[in-house]
């Protein structure tokens, strides 16, 4: 799922037949493609859908996945939650960063925003801002508790953080 995948796999098929290979043989190729663990791995939980991409995190990869969360439809009285980390590395940006995916989930229609991190406080406080329903926790154990007690049939929920905010334990007590 995801714009960003259509256009890498546009790109690979174009490098592909220019390299030669059958249009045929590089479609059957690219159909059978599946993303590794924990990069917008799409598992379905209890009648709600879960978007594990906690694998890594930068401000563009967490813009696509809230971008493509934003083009989810959640189930019958569904929602869209954002569940997210720091995004690690980012250096003298990291806090226009943090305070912009805020605006992104906005903008995707995230009706419930849970975050954990010292940077992600910042997300939290700016969706305040906003007007939107957000919490901050200390833990990833306090978060998954969170989530456990929010989700509901036809939600659909991103957890979406660098590597080393270890946030595949929230999806992990969460499935």
């Amino acid at each position: 799922i995801g714009r960003h995948y259509v256009y890498d796999a546009l790109l690979a098929y174009t490098a592909a037949t220019r390299m030669g290979l059958a249009p045929a043989q590089v479609a059957v190729a690219l159909s059978g493609y599946c993303p590794v663990a924990m990069r917008q791995n799409i598992v379905d939980i209890n009648g709600g859908t879960v978007i594990e991409d906690c694998y890594n995190a930068s401000p563009e990869s967490m813009q696509a996945a809230l971008q493509t969360l934003g083009e989810m439809q959640p189930g019958k009285n569904g929602r869209r939650i954002a569940v997210v980390g720091d995004m690690l590395e980012l250096g003298s940006v990291s806090d226009e960063a943090h305070k912009a995916v805020a605006h992104q989930c906005n903008e995707a229609g995230v009706e419930l925003l849970l975050a954990v991190g010292p940077q992600a406080a910042l997300t939290v406080a700016e969706a305040v801002k906003l007007g939107m329903q957000a919490k901050f926790f200390e833990t990833n154990s306090q978060m998954a508790v969170e989530l456990l007690r929010q989700a509901k049939t036809g939600d659909v929920v991103l957890v979406k953080a660098s590597r080393g905010m270890n946030l595949e334990a929230v999806f992990e007590q969460f499935t």
